[in-house]
């Protein structure tokens, strides 16, 4: 999501943070734990099935529902920095396997760039709507602790994209290899608060062009609480993230990208509303702190809405 090399170079980093923060949207629309062998009691946060639960937005992973549970995604993003910006979309599915572990995939779509010139024109090439990096992820909850009135739970992911999109300078829509992330999640909900914190490494493969991304280390981190509810009807929370990325250099065709690279922090609150069957969550999140090698755009804003429906 960061791109001239000028305008290029900055429209590159631009990009990969898009990427990451859509790809981590349709990851955490739902939070869920195993079925509740402790009954809670049905207020605040706990007022509707574990699949409409609050979840992280920016952030990663927490996508555990109940066994046969599936659940239809649409995350929308878009982000905005000096001179570029861009419009995705991420339709996606979840399925809950079993009680411990859920399945995700997604189809991004980067529906609306403005691609930099890559001549001296200083004139945006139009753009027109194409495909992302198919996703698929597993993720397990290794550790479930549930009372009358509070759960924890703490889960491991694998994520694996394949290079279905594209990888130019110009108008990046994917990491042109398959790319691989691993994380780990905890959590703790009570009936008016939710915290949770987030480790997570993304690793890209080089491609035959000698073309590699960098590796990035993402940390988060959040706190929530629950605004009102109406027993087994709807809820509405406030939610604030904490998101941090850390990225090594690119290597372009056996080159090192002096633009690349660098670490980024956000602040993103957001709300969430959901009832039996369908679930809304919007926010926006502000840089706090971005330290990009040479010459990069910083990220202005990016706002993220996801919306599901829960068919089972």
């Amino acid at each position: 999501m960061k791109y001239t090399y000028r305008l290029l170079i900055a429209h590159k980093h631009f990009q990969k943070i898009l990427l990451c923060m859509l790809m981590g949207g349709a990851m955490h629309l739902c939070s869920a734990r195993e079925e509740e062998k402790v009954p809670h009691v049905e207020q605040g946060n706990f007022a509707l099935p574990t699949s409409q639960e609050l979840g992280p937005l920016f952030s990663f992973g927490q996508t555990v529902i109940g066994k046969k549970d599936l659940l239809a995604l649409g995350v929308g993003g878009y982000t905005k920095d000096k001179k570029n910006y861009a419009f995705d979309l991420v339709p996606a599915l979840l399925y809950g396997v079993s009680d411990t572990f859920a399945l995700l995939m997604g189809y991004p779509i980067s529906a609306k760039q403005n691609a930099p010139s890559a001549d001296s024109s200083g004139v945006d090439n139009p753009f027109l709507p194409a495909m992302g990096d198919l996703f698929v992820q597993g993720e397990y909850a290794f550790f479930n602790k549930d009372t009358a009135t509070w759960a924890n739970q703490a889960t491991i992911l694998a994520f694996l994209s394949l290079p279905t999109g594209s990888c130019k300078q110009q108008a990046q829509t994917g990491y042109g290899s398959p790319t691989f992330f691993f994380g780990a999640t905890a959590s703790h909900m009570s009936i008016n608060w939710y915290l949770f914190g987030e480790l997570g490494l993304l690793l890209p493969t080089r491609h035959r062009t000698g073309t590699c991304f960098g590796r990035q280390f993402w940390y988060a981190a959040g706190f929530s609480r629950n605004i009102a509810y109406s027993e087994r009807n709807w809820l509405f929370d406030w939610l604030v993230e904490l998101d941090g990325i850390v990225s090594m250099r690119d290597v372009w065709k056996g080159i090192v990208d002096p633009n690349s690279g660098g670490t980024s922090f956000f602040i993103a609150p957001s709300l969430f509303f959901s009832t039996q069957r369908f679930s809304l969550q919007g926010g926006i999140a502000f840089p706090a702190a971005q330290h990009l090698l040479g010459e990069q755009y910083k990220i202005h804003y990016s706002i993220l809405i996801n919306v599901a429906w829960k068919f089972h």
